[in-house]
């Protein structure tokens, strides 16, 4: 069995728009974050609409494994119940 180091493991393309996702750096030696799109000033561009990005990780391989994450659609359904039952929901 053959590992990649989390550090090589590919970014997915953006859920949305299917455009090119992006690590970056929130600020030197600060947190991790993974988006499609990137923020020039104070412009967030990009040819995604929903602009989406992850929460900021301490780590490159845990922002990484943030983005790659994708729910199926049974998953999703039974989030979705849980959230509307009050329950609470861990990412």
């Amino acid at each position: 069995m053959t590992t990649t180091k989390p550090e090589l493991v590919p970014l997915k393309p953006c859920p949305f728009c299917g455009g090119e996702a992006k690590l970056c750096r929130v600020a030197k030696g600060g947190p991790f974050l993974v988006m499609c799109g990137e923020v020039v000033g104070c412009l967030w561009i990009g040819p995604c609409q929903v602009k989406p990005k992850t929460e900021p990780y301490r780590t490159r391989p845990a922002a990484v494994r943030a983005w790659n994450r994708r729910l199926t659609s049974r998953q999703g359904l039974a989030r979705k119940e849980a959230y509307l039952s009050g329950e609470r929901i861990e990412p």
